[in-house]
């Protein structure tokens, strides 16, 4: 296995970056930035990157997320807090992934301990 040298430092550095910037609300120039010095400095890491893996992910969180503000337009409320909301976590995490779910419920998640407890004890995996 070939391990670049300077990436886990690069890549370490980067994640500290990424944090700042998305605290500051310029998470745009985190990403700019982390894409233009990986291609420079870990090409074998970004061309060997599977990115419709990545882009998989996106279209999950921008679907389910126009789902959950669907849903509450037409008054479909889900569960916001207590063992509702973690019985129906659970629940719908058997019916679709964690990662899914959990985008589904982020609007009306007021009670953040029950979900992320449900979802992972309800894990489809």
């Amino acid at each position: 296995m070939h391990v670049d040298k300077p990436l886990p430092a690069l890549s370490t550095d980067l994640l500290v970056l990424n944090v700042l910037f998305a605290e500051l609300h310029i998470q745009y120039v985190g990403l700019a930035l982390t894409l233009t010095l990986v291609f420079l400095f870990g090409r074998r890491a970004f061309f060997g990157f599977d990115w419709a893996l990545i882009l998989t992910f996106a279209l999950i969180f921008v679907d389910f997320r126009e789902l959950s503000i669907l849903l509450s337009k037409v008054g479909i409320l889900l569960p916001r807090k207590g063992v509702e909301l973690m019985l129906f976590s659970a629940g719908i995490s058997q019916v679709i992934s964690n990662v899914p779910a959990t985008v589904l419920l982020l609007p009306s998640e007021h009670e953040w301990l029950p979900s992320p407890l449900a979802l992972t004890s309800g894990e489809t995996e």
